[in-house]
């Protein structure tokens, strides 16, 4: 079996961006990471859930927005270490 190390923990706190524009402090509640890693079917042209696919994904959520229910927030789009990564990525997302 193998460890899987995620970027954030749950006790964290982080920056995640509320509404697409606005910084917010939350401490990470819960952590999902999806690896998938299938070889996929010999000879399968058709069917893409048979062919074969690799992709790594890490998804968390707040004390704050809520657990089980609340907002999901993904390594790389919406959640990040510093407040200044934060403001950075909603300038760039919200440029003209």
């Amino acid at each position: 079996m193998s460890e899987i190390t995620t970027r954030f923990s749950c006790g964290d706190k982080v920056w995640v961006t509320r509404g697409g524009t606005i910084p917010l402090q939350g401490t990470v509640g819960l952590v999902r990471a999806e690896i998938v890693n299938s070889p996929g079917r010999a000879g399968e042209t058709v069917f893409d859930n048979y062919k074969s696919q690799k992709s790594y994904k890490e998804e968390y959520m707040l004390v704050e927005t809520g657990i089980r229910s609340g907002n999901v927030y993904t390594l790389g789009k919406n959640i990040f270490a510093s407040k200044i990564e934060c403001e950075l990525a909603i300038a760039v997302a919200t440029k003209p």
